[in-house]
């Protein structure tokens, strides 16, 4: 998708995390619309970057772009149901929402930060896994 646009993706992933509960595909699924927004919002040339670490008790993905960015009125409604700004070009305004809930159900928080014409970061924020629950899982078999 990224080369149809002519976007490059830079990865700056760590090469280990702690683990975090929840659902492979449904968090699939909130990397998957945060790179594919942040994609469509660039020009040809743009560029796209994908960060994970870990701090203290946390995960984080950051999705970061050089594109077109949002108007503070845009950032507002970012996560509403059906707002978008791509209506004329397929978008139904569900990506982002559901993102929203997915993250909320496993108990992280999403950040916006963006300016028009010089892009846009989306921050996610999941708590590690402690070492006991990784144990109980694991003696479980979840």
């Amino acid at each position: 998708s990224a080369a149809r646009y002519g976007v490059a993706i830079e990865n700056r992933l760590a090469t280990t995390l702690s683990p975090i509960r929840g659902n492979e595909v449904e968090l699939a699924q909130v990397v998957v619309n945060l790179v594919q927004n942040a994609i469509q919002a660039c020009t040809a040339g743009g560029h796209v970057t994908i960060e994970t670490g870990e701090a203290d008790e946390e995960i984080r993905l950051t999705v970061r772009d050089d594109g077109c960015g949002m108007s503070p009125e845009q950032i507002r409604h970012v996560f509403d149901p059906f707002y978008t700004t791509r209506l004329t070009r397929g978008g139904t305004g569900l990506g982002l929402s559901v993102v929203h809930g997915i993250i909320a159900d496993h108990q992280g928080t999403i950040n916006v930060a963006s300016e028009e014409g010089r892009g846009t970061t989306f921050n996610v924020v999941f708590r590690r896994q402690a070492a006991e629950e990784t144990a109980n899982n694991a003696a479980s078999g979840r």
